[in-house]
């Protein structure tokens, strides 16, 4: 973190030393800013630009989103699209994180209709940003749907699918899963891991929550976190173990 700001000093410095900025320099800034959370510095430099290209909003909408500001990443959106700038895949993932942050299906399912209206490339990151949105607001089946039509998907598309589904009470559905990313010889990170807890701790299996929690180490050199430690916690308490 700390690197990080020394980091925006030193590009404000830079910054302040040219004394035409063009737009390639005032979007370098902006995303500078935007990357490390100053988006109120960010937002004051995008106001200020004559013109924005693509990567502007694209930086001012991710920088909102990453921050928690998802109804600023949301405002700016639609002021994007009236002003006629193209919305690509980049944008799309970014709006899709603001409408998971706010669990508002109805403008996730917009997004989504969107991006089929206007053929945008299903992308890995794209088609795991539509699972993420789905599962966080409670719709599993849309969910799958995505995951099921998904032609490449990586251990983070596995992993979103599995936390939607011990997120949202199908335990066996994602220990099933997770076997069958097992069989796909997907190697699984800490994100699946506690994804695959919490499916035991639904449906009450501790032998097999034990089980899983072991093979971290033992199978896949992945070093249990505290959240990891949080969810056996929660196996046995749930059970009164």
């Amino acid at each position: 973190m700390y690197a990080e700001l020394d980091c925006l000093h030193s590009c404000h410095r830079v910054f302040g030393e040219i004394v035409e900025p063009d737009l390639v320099c005032q979007t370098a800034m902006l995303s500078a800013c935007a990357r490390c959370g100053d988006v109120g510095s960010a937002r004051e430099l995008f106001d200020e630009m004559p013109q924005r290209d693509p990567i502007a909003w694209n930086a001012m909408i991710a920088g909102y989103a990453q921050c928690g500001k998802s109804r600023e990443a949301l405002n700016l959106f639609h002021l994007m699209q009236m002003e006629g700038v193209r919305v690509n895949e980049v944008s799309m993932v970014s709006i899709l994180s603001a409408c998971s942050h706010l669990g508002a299906l109805d403008q996730g399912r917009w997004a989504h209709a969107y991006i089929e209206r206007n053929k945008l490339r299903m992308t890995v990151t794209l088609g795991t940003a539509l699972i993420d949105m789905y599962a966080k607001c409670g719709n599993m089946n849309k969910a799958m749907e995505v995951f099921w039509g998904m032609k490449e998907k990586n251990v983070y598309t596995w992993s979103s699918a599995l936390g939607g589904l011990a997120m949202n009470g199908f335990g066996e559905k994602c220990l099933e899963l997770f076997s069958l990313m097992n069989k796909e010889g997907v190697h699984p990170n800490e994100v699946t891991f506690v994804s695959v807890l919490r499916g035991c701790t639904v449906v009450g299996l501790v032998e097999e929550g034990r089980q899983h929690f072991n093979s971290m180490m033992k199978l896949y050199g992945i070093e249990p976190q505290l959240e990891h430690y949080g969810c056996i916690v929660d196996l046995y308490g749930e059970l009164g173990v």
